[in-house]
């Protein structure tokens, strides 16, 4: 009431209508007026502050207090949840009243963890409230296939089943779940070997990697979303039965101004050879630089080596490691 008062101190000409109050405009000498009646809402707000008179379609925010051996769970006015998070903004469109709600202040019965991988909707809730679960958007090219989740039954038995096959879907909260976006195909594609290009010697005597081309015969990279490394095989025979004598890595680097490197190599002992080069067009052609990548592989001069790749998925995603690719023509060093 303290603000109200305030409020409507420095107002001039408020008038109180059905529970609302209207702003009115100053007139003008010509008859007119400065600004048009804005709607004025209240919020009030308990456990918390930012409560208020506010005009309508403006933003409020609400902080939760800090209330020693309790935590915040959850913004409500009625039955409506509104955020879990203890800062809360939003636009005022009508007369409302919100409470904080702490862990102690409900029975942890009624309250649900959703986990959502791959996905939105994870949080904390009451039970018999909806959440919507979606696909985030880095997946959202990718075919879905449903909605998994696991969780225990009446009888404390593991299930996991798949609850929906929509995207968006609105979930019905009423136990604690694990779920995760499904999708028909995450499978990376093979890289193209067919001519030994992911790893050959150039005219120029350059070392080449991820030469993959595209049908107007620009290069392209086999890094693509998903793609975590490209894992290499060499061999020292063209037998298709030799096991590979040695296995080795390429793999981006994410910040390339600051860290000096677009991508490096590393054998299977976590020794790196920075590649001087572009993703789609990686190469070393410093002496220097390749005499210590045939060091880290163990390349002796005047061999022939074979080498086959294969793209490995980015760990805890859905996307799966692609088909060891064919292994390419010799290449001599």
């Amino acid at each position: 009431m303290k603000r109200m008062s305030r409020l409507l101190s420095v107002l001039l000409g408020a008038v109180l209508v059905a529970g609302t109050i209207l702003i009115a405009g100053c007139q003008t000498e010509g008859g007119g007026t400065t600004e048009p009646e804005r709607e004025v809402c209240l919020v009030e707000v308990e456990g918390g502050s930012g409560g208020g008179y506010y005009y309508k379609d403006t933003n409020c925010t609400v902080v939760a207090d800090e209330v020693e051996g309790k935590q915040f769970m959850k913004w409500v006015s009625g039955n409506r949840e509104l955020s879990d998070s203890s800062t809360y903004v939003f636009t005022v469109t009508e007369d409302i009243s919100l409470e904080a709600v702490f862990a102690d202040d409900v029975d942890v019965k009624d309250l649900c963890d959703i986990n959502v991988k791959f996905g939105t909707g994870s949080g904390r809730y009451f039970a018999g409230t909806e959440r919507e679960l979606k696909v985030s958007e880095e997946y959202s090219a990718l075919t879905f296939a449903g909605w998994e989740a696991t969780y225990k039954d009446d009888n404390g038995q593991d299930v996991t089943e798949v609850i929906s096959t929509q995207n968006p879907y609105t979930l019905t909260v009423e136990r604690d779940m694990d779920i995760k976006a499904c999708f028909e195909s995450a499978t990376l594609a093979t890289p193209d070997n067919s001519e030994g290009q992911h790893f050959r010697i150039a005219a120029n005597g350059a070392y080449e990697f991820d030469r993959e081309k595209n049908a107007d015969g620009s290069r392209k990279t086999v890094f693509v979303l998903g793609v975590a490394y490209l894992q290499y095989r060499m061999y020292d025979s063209a037998d298709p039965e030799a096991q590979p004598i040695a296995v080795f890595k390429i793999v981006p680097i994410a910040n390339p101004a600051t860290d000096g490197a677009k991508a490096y190599l590393e054998n299977s002992e976590g020794q790196r050879q920075d590649l001087k080069g572009p993703l789609g067009d990686l190469y070393h052609d410093e002496d220097a630089g390749k005499a210590q990548i045939r060091i880290l592989l163990g390349i002796e001069t005047g061999k022939t080596y074979y080498f086959d790749v294969q793209a490995i998925a980015v760990e805890d995603s859905p996307f799966v490691s692609s088909e060891i690719s064919v292994r390419g023509p010799g290449c001599t060093f």
